[in-house]
């Protein structure tokens, strides 16, 4: 599998040349994608002489497989049992017909019967379908690194309590090492916790960095151990049963402040990768911060096992009182997906979204593979809604550019316009007439039925526009658009049918 990176214009002026990518990846590189968000790369050997692939052998890929799976089983014994029984279901369906078990809704599907999406009506409808009632907040958007990264080290800053932070992965090139180094300074006046996956975290620190780093820098080979060496931050990492991951990326900041969208800790989301990060304040914070509280109690075995009571709870260092939101407060709707807890929220809010747009329907995405989602937007082109999706020309997995392309394909036979961001667009986000979402969620398998994710919607007519302003109306005048003719020689039925369990 090769990897065709995005053209970067930031570099770490370091003179040694990057290290050579290879043409291929392992077999177990394969069997550990089933995990992934779809972003497998190429292992190296960052910080060392050699140019050749870290490779993981078949033995080494199983073995991780099994312990990953034990030590989650004792951690939370009922737990990692459902997930495995729900990850073989939800594998099985979608390797025999494409598609995960039926979603079902009770909505009426007669077009004449829904309302469009967004406003008073369209959420009424969500309330109906049993989708998590609204809470309310402000939101700013943050398109790109370059954005984010500053308003977030400000925030850090900032922190007067607790800072709770998670991760798909945090990575140990320069940018993470820096990220850690702060969070690590600040540990010595505040709380703060640090919670990543570890399947997610373990393949990013094995890849090349997009950037040269400086001369001399050595990446740690830990990150758990980096990050609590001469600080006081707690650590936690989640045990990935049946190869599945928790790929939601979610900060809290004094229980006041949250952010939330798809960036993870490393060098391409803040130098070269397109993405998009939300602050919000407000009530719905108490809401993420109670997810936050979820996760991380979840990977605490004694709290499984009926124990907690053993556990001191760490005492806050400091106070900090409620602040005022800035920015005007709207409805928000936390959506989730949760293989343990049987939540396909988020799938199911977004089919909602598609069935009842009357006007435009537009999704920007790095892995787009889910064929409920994709039937939904060839009938919506076919009752004269424009629809219109954005995907990476320079994806992060080869395969799944591959996969995407196949879907893409019945697009745009059905007559919708299909986009490629120039570069790698890591980037979330969806809109259907006044209604947006954001997150951490691709349109995948993994995103939509089996991984962890956590993105936010609503229907505010100004917030939605305002996201379509920065992250739409811009990158389709930087996109290519793509044709059919174009399409025909890429793709292929076998990415389409491993692309079904990505």
């Amino acid at each position: 599998m090769t990897m065709t990176r995005p053209p970067t214009t930031t570099s770490f002026n370091n003179a040694r040349p990057p290290l050579r990518l290879p043409k291929r990846l392992g077999t177990a590189s394969l069997t550990i994608l089933l995990s992934g968000c779809g972003s497998i790369r190429t292992f190296h050997q960052i910080g060392s002489t050699s140019d050749k692939p870290a490779k993981i052998p078949g033995a080494t890929a199983a073995r991780m497989a099994v312990e990953s799976t034990v030590l989650a089983t004792a951690r939370a014994p009922w737990a990692a049992t459902k997930v495995g029984a729900r990850v073989l279901v939800e594998r099985t369906s979608t390797l025999i017909t494409g598609n995960g078990p039926v979603t079902r809704m009770k909505m009426t599907r007669g077009q004449g019967a829904l309302p469009p999406a967004g406003g008073e009506a369209f959420e009424a409808l969500l309330d109906r379908e049993g989708l998590p009632p609204r809470s309310s907040g402000s939101v700013r958007f943050f398109v790109d690194g370059s954005s984010f990264y500053p308003e977030f080290h400000r925030a850090l800053n900032g922190a007067r309590r607790q800072i709770d932070m998670q991760a798909y992965i945090f990575d140990n090139d320069p940018f993470g090492v820096d990220m850690a180094e702060r969070l690590k300074r600040k540990s010595k006046e505040i709380h703060v916790r640090v919670y990543f996956d570890t399947l997610g975290t373990l393949l990013a620190v094995k890849v090349e960095p997009p950037l040269p780093p400086p001369p001399g820098f050595q990446p740690p080979g830990n990150l758990k151990k980096f990050l609590t060496e001469d600080s006081r931050i707690d650590v936690r990492t989640t045990r990935n049963p049946y190869f599945t991951a928790d790929h939601t990326k979610l900060h809290v900041i004094d229980g006041n402040i949250a952010f939330v969208g798809g960036m993870n800790v490393g060098v391409e989301y803040r130098h070269t990768w397109h993405d998009l990060m939300a602050k919000v304040e407000g009530p719905v914070v108490h809401e993420l911060a109670s997810v936050y509280h979820d996760h991380w109690r979840g990977e605490d075995w004694k709290y499984n096992w009926g124990f907690g009571w053993l556990r001191k709870k760490p005492a806050p260092r400091g106070e900090a009182a409620p602040l005022p939101v800035s920015g005007r407060q709207v409805p928000l709707r936390m959506l989730l997906t949760d293989t343990a807890l049987g939540k396909r929220e988020i799938l199911r809010a977004a089919l909602a979204g598609i069935r009842c747009a009357k006007k435009r329907i537009w999704i920007e995405t790095p892995y787009f593979s889910c064929d409920e989602v994709s039937v939904e937007l060839q009938k919506a082109v076919k009752r004269g809604v424009d629809v219109r999706v954005i995907v990476p020309s320079a994806n992060d997995s080869k395969l799944m550019k591959k996969a995407n392309v196949e879907e893409l394909k019945k697009l745009l036979e059905t007559g919708a316009r299909v986009y490629e961001y120039p570069g790698m667009t890591h980037l979330k986000a969806t809109v259907c007439d006044d209604w947006g979402m954001f997150g951490s969620a691709n349109y995948d398998t993994l995103s939509m039925r089996i991984n962890r994710e956590l993105n936010l919607a609503i229907s505010d007519a100004a917030t939605v526009q305002d996201m379509a302003n920065k992250v739409f109306l811009t990158d389709f005048g930087k996109s290519t658009r793509l044709t059919l003719e174009m399409c025909k020689a890429r793709g292929g039925m076998f990415a389409e049918v491993l692309g079904d369990q990505l």
